[in-house]
């Protein structure tokens, strides 16, 4: 026994000397060849038990808002009252008394995506409409979710409300707390009047209707949706950049010029980042966290598209990304008959004649956004004289962008904000001043540099 044993141990050690392929059963033989490196080392295989897959995609996102498109309609509950104006006359108003919200959620641990649907006060909601209007701290968590389901087992914490853009965690009330962060909230079914819709394909009730919109939460804020959405603005951008060129758009500032030979794309960008930033969280934060708040503006963009900004209207009207009021965008004088807006100032740019529509279009308002830049700064620089001329450009040599803010300080508050006596921006009025310094904020993070 003991020499047959030793003789099965030779014929291995001679085999693998001789790179002979040993094979039992019916397995298919490996040979080791002459040229391989014998010194091999041991195949650790990775633990993939332990590997946590990321279900944060746009793909999650998109099937989210496709769930939420087939769900049913929202439901809501109105009142009628009787309200006497200053005229002495009687009027009646319709009210919300409350309203549903359906909410799109994701399990970040399982990729499973479902929905929460609950119900919202409508005094609450206007409340905490006030609250975040006076950046207030909202110790209520308003509005309350109040769920359909008497047994939901999930709750609602609002950490910053904005209606259809609210920044909304959701978690199991029992579950444990490193579990706190499983669940996100990637898409909502939220109810808006009528008069809210430029299109009328999206008014799909009589008087109200059911819009579909992922909104900004601190969980979704990840780089590859920063890098998303800012790969979608410059393609918007270039787009509606080679349109005015293909149209040869002349500039009114810079007479025998094309428009987009005066401005820089780089600089309209930073402009619609100025308009959709928060000024008071801006100006607030640090250097890191100001880019966080901008980048907020391209999360919403990637997760949006071109809906991102079409249902933003301010309280002067101004709408679309590039925030254009009616009349800056279409008006001629009754009077006078004076032909005042980008449309009739630009013929050649044909823009989309419906106001409403025309300034949510996103390639067709940031072309209307270009114009304006041009034709404020034209009507700053009219009648400049020629010593005004040259201190304006004596300031140009040392600041260069100085031209971009005096744009920005333009198109916010109109062509009388630049001072051509003193080369300067007016400061009399806060919101045009605050304006340039977040533009300037922004343009110095070089977001947008090649």
């Amino acid at each position: 026994m003991k020499i047959n044993k030793v003789k099965a141990l030779l014929f291995f050690l001679l085999a693998g000397l001789a790179g002979i392929a040993v094979v039992f059963g019916k397995q298919d033989p490996v040979v080791i060849g002459e040229t391989t490196n014998r010194d091999l080392q041991p195949v650790i295989q990775p633990d993939t038990t332990s590997q946590q897959v990321n279900f944060l995609t746009i793909e999650k996102i998109m099937e989210g808002q496709e769930r939420l498109k087939k769900s049913p309609p929202l439901k809501f509950v109105e009142k009628t009252t009787k309200k006497r104006l200053r005229s002495g006359k009687t009027t009646t108003i319709t009210e919300f008394v409350k309203k549903e919200i359906e909410l799109s959620v994701l399990d970040t641990k399982t990729g499973e995506v479902f929905e929460k649907r609950y119900w919202l006060d409508e005094k609450e909601v206007e409340k905490a409409n006030t609250i975040r209007k006076k950046y207030l701290e909202n110790k209520e968590n308003l509005p309350s979710f109040t769920p359909e389901n008497p047994a939901e087992t999930f709750q609602i914490i609002t950490n910053w409300w904005n209606n259809f853009n609210s920044d909304l965690s959701i978690a199991e009330v029992a579950g444990p707390e490193e579990e706190k962060n499983r669940y996100a909230v990637i898409g909502n079914k939220f109810l808006l009047g009528n008069d809210n819709f430029a299109y009328f394909s999206e008014q799909t009730g009589d008087n109200y209707s059911d819009m579909i919109y992922a909104p900004y939460s601190r969980i979704l804020h990840q780089p590859e949706f920063v890098e998303i959405g800012k790969n979608i603005l410059n393609e918007w951008v270039a787009t509606a950049f080679q349109k005015l060129r293909e149209l040869k758009v002349m500039s009114k500032a810079f007479p025998e010029k094309l428009v987009v030979d005066t401005i820089q794309e780089e600089f309209v960008k930073n402009i619609l980042l100025t308009e959709q930033t928060d000024p008071s969280m801006l100006l607030l934060a640090d250097n890191k966290e100001k880019q966080k708040i901008i980048e907020r503006v391209l999360v919403r963009i990637a997760l949006n598209g071109e809906r991102a900004y079409r249902y933003t209207f301010s309280k002067t009207e101004a709408s679309g990304l590039g925030q254009i009021m009616p009349k800056t965008y279409s008006y001629v004088d009754p009077k006078t008959k004076k032909r005042k807006g980008t449309i009739q100032i630009y013929p050649e740019a044909k823009l989309i004649k419906d106001v409403n529509i025309g300034r949510i279009d996103v390639v067709n308002g940031i072309m209307a956004s270009g114009l304006v830049f041009d034709s404020h700064l034209g009507d700053a620089f009219r009648n400049m004289t020629k010593k005004e001329k040259a201190k304006l450009d004596k300031k140009l040599i040392s600041e260069p962008d100085f031209i971009n803010e005096v744009r920005a300080a333009v198109y916010n508050g109109g062509a009388s904000k630049y001072m051509p006596a003193t080369a300067t921006i007016f400061a009399g009025i806060k919101e045009t001043v605050l304006f340039v310094k977040k533009y300037k904020m922004i343009r110095d993070l070089k977001l947008f540099a090649p």
